[in-house]
């Protein structure tokens, strides 16, 4: 398998449910999927956003993007590794 096509597994719709996630995040066997919303990152779904929504009686129907962290920090592939470790340790 591509790494493309690793990469497009892990991806759902920010107009996903919750439900649909937990769903793929085991067909997958993975604990994090990338959100994208209209073909376009959006941000990553955690087991533990997940969890969170659970708590707090979010219902399993709604969308993703209703449990989506706003403040995230992402790391790009072209970004120096020790300044993405420095911001990892940071926040």
């Amino acid at each position: 398998m591509s790494r493309e096509q690793k990469i497009r597994d892990i991806q759902i719709e920010s107009s996903d449910s919750v439900l649909t996630a937990i769903q793929h995040m085991d067909k997958v066997n993975l604990k994090l999927l990338i959100v994208n919303e209209d073909s376009k990152f959006v941000g990553v779904v955690s087991i533990g956003d997940i969890q969170r929504a659970i708590i707090n009686n979010v219902p399993l129907e709604d969308p993703i993007r209703k449990i989506l962290r706003e403040n995230i920090h992402v790391g790009y592939i072209d970004e120096d590794r020790k300044l993405i470790n420095e911001v990892m340790l940071k926040n």
